[in-house]
């Protein structure tokens, strides 16, 4: 068993295995919190050429009103430093049905374009028309997006699963990362600073 997944390993014999802890996708500072807040299995090796900032942090009290707030904060301030709708995404912590912020139809005075939980007859999914996309991080895994502000992070303890998740929405933004967090999440983190 990994102990970080806590998902159960297959050996498959005359496999290849490749471990490569290399990152050209964040910015180096990102890269440094990634390793200071302990969120992968061994230190991450920034290779972007963009040193970037820290990501910033905003933390809501823990309500909806104080969440899309925090939010709309983080929206704006992307937005004021000249990154279009399209180059931002939201990234909520929490499933899609469990979200609050996947429910929003606007954010910011803006569009959501945000996926209904509903197929076409094709079998596409169906988007909402938006310019500020609203995802899961979990349905945004392997994606990237200049700006991401990861939010909706509400963890009762910082165990495998929240650092991978949290390493996964931090790892989709080759910009600029912005965390909105509960203060217990806050709290959290800021232990795994002094670890």
């Amino acid at each position: 068993m990994d102990r970080w997944t806590g998902w159960t390993l297959t050996a498959l014999p005359d496999a290849v295995v490749i471990h490569c802890l290399d990152n050209f996708r964040s910015p180096r500072y990102v890269c440094d919190s990634i390793n200071a807040f302990g969120l992968a299995s061994s230190p991450v090796r920034a290779r972007s050429g963009w040193a970037g900032e820290l990501p910033s942090i905003l933390q809501y009290d823990g309500s909806r009103t104080d969440l899309l707030a925090k939010t709309t904060q983080a929206i704006k301030a992307q937005l004021e430093q000249g990154m279009a709708p399209e180059a931002v995404a939201v990234l909520s912590m929490r499933g899609h049905s469990q979200s609050e912020l996947v429910r929003c139809d606007e954010l910011a005075g803006l569009s959501v374009s945000r996926f209904t939980g509903e197929y076409l007859p094709d079998g596409t999914p169906h988007w909402t028309d938006g310019r500020l996309l609203v995802e899961s991080v979990y349905r945004f895994k392997g994606q990237s997006v200049a700006s991401v502000i990861v939010s909706e992070a509400d963890f009762e303890q910082l165990g495998p699963i929240e650092r991978a998740r949290l390493f996964v929405g931090m790892t989709r933004g080759w910009y600029s990362v912005t965390l909105v967090v509960s203060g217990r999440t806050a709290a959290l983190l800021t232990q795994a600073l002094q670890d």
